[in-house]
């Protein structure tokens, strides 16, 4: 928990990861662009630049004749999903807060 008030409090990355600030915003843009990818990481599950439709989890559910297995199989899906998404959209959530960038509808995906 102390370390999501630290993180929606900064305005820039922390160095205890050891890379420089600098370089996280040459590769990410904005705090907003680090968190955006994580989110994307813990959606996916790895960092195949796969859409989310095209993987496996998604495609099985397409696949399945049996409504009754479909519909297991997409919950089993999308609980696998919310369980490794939440903890990041918990953090744009308490970084919302304090940061406008992140306030914004399209940054907090609900545009």
């Amino acid at each position: 928990m102390r370390w999501r008030r630290e993180c929606a409090s900064s305005t820039r990355p922390r160095h205890s990861s050891g890379v420089a600030p600098d370089t996280i915003y040459a590769s990410f843009g904005s705090k907003s662009g680090v968190l955006h990818r994580l989110l994307d990481v813990r959606v996916g599950g790895d960092e195949a630049p796969i859409g989310v439709l095209d993987r496996p989890g998604p495609k099985a559910v397409r696949a399945e004749p049996d409504r009754r297995r479909q519909l297991v199989a997409f919950a089993t899906d999308i609980t696998t999903i919310l369980e490794r998404a939440r903890p990041v959209d918990d953090i744009m959530r308490s970084a919302a807060a304090v940061d406008p960038e992140l306030a914004t509808k399209e940054t907090m995906h609900l545009g």
